[in-house]
């Protein structure tokens, strides 16, 4: 767990990015080759993530707050992912993690949610959601340019992402349909 003086030490990167163009050009954003720093400029500037490096890691991270993130297992995930894609509210920024099979959908917060009501159905269905000021890390280059534990299934290229509650309330609904496979 990072400390309070730990995120007062946390590094804001700024400075202009090289990939801050229209809408249009940010289609061939090439997240891949860059450096830490470039790429959280990015994820500032273009995504508007609170982002920043943690010292201690070197990770990208973004402390939940106005932008939040809700875990679940990957087969999950994709039915969800289905579920918003046929939406209006859109589905990403979605990060896998190889590693533990899951996704995080990267999300607007809601002021006042509270997903204790379904806490038995989010429990079975291995969905957490993460509160306020918990670390979110986000994929992060490396001297050979893979995250062995975080990668984009869904990259940002901007500040669109989804409420809290509209991705919460297509987990319920797959969950209740049928668990999380």
């Amino acid at each position: 767990m990072i400390t309070t003086t730990t995120q007062t030490a946390l590094l804001e990167v700024s400075g202009h990015h090289p990939y801050v163009t229209t809408g249009a050009e940010l289609a061939g954003v090439d997240l891949i080759g860059a450096s830490v720093a470039s790429r959280c400029a990015y994820y500032q500037q273009v995504c508007q993530l609170p982002a920043l490096i943690d010292p201690d890691s070197g990770q990208i991270i973004v402390f939940a707050g106005r932008v939040q993130a809700v875990m679940v297992p990957w087969a999950l995930g994709q039915r969800v992912r289905s579920s918003l894609s046929r939406s209006d509210a859109g589905c990403g920024p979605i990060v896998f993690h190889p590693k533990s099979g899951s996704w995080t959908f990267i999300t607007n917060s809601d002021l006042g949610i509270d997903p204790t009501a379904d806490d038995t159905l989010f429990w079975r269905g291995h969905v957490v959601v993460l509160a306020s000021g918990i670390p979110i890390a986000l994929p992060t280059p490396t001297a050979t340019n893979a995250d062995p534990c975080r990668e984009w299934e869904l990259p940002p290229t901007s500040p669109q992402r989804p409420m809290t509650h509209t991705v919460l309330n297509a987990v319920r609904i797959c969950l209740k349909r049928g668990g999380t496979r």
